[in-house]
């Protein structure tokens, strides 16, 4: 959370890219270890609705604790 309350995404890392995804070309776009990894996104959000696949595994991190 930044100094407002609010949430600040600022880097998501996916093994495959598809629908739910971030739009590509926001922030910077590499590869690492096998994943896509958006950095430097830094879009804040007063609430997050958060929908997955149930086959899908996940970690969600805030202010770099799991």
């Amino acid at each position: 959370m930044n100094k407002r309350g609010k949430l600040t995404l600022n880097k998501t890392r996916f093994q495959s890219f598809g629908a739910g995804v971030s739009p590509y070309g926001r922030g910077t776009t590499s590869i690492e270890d096998g994943y896509i990894v958006l950095s430097e996104l830094n879009e804040s959000f007063d609430s997050y609705q958060w929908f997955h696949s149930h086959d899908a595994t996940f970690t969600w991190y805030v202010n770099e604790t799991c």
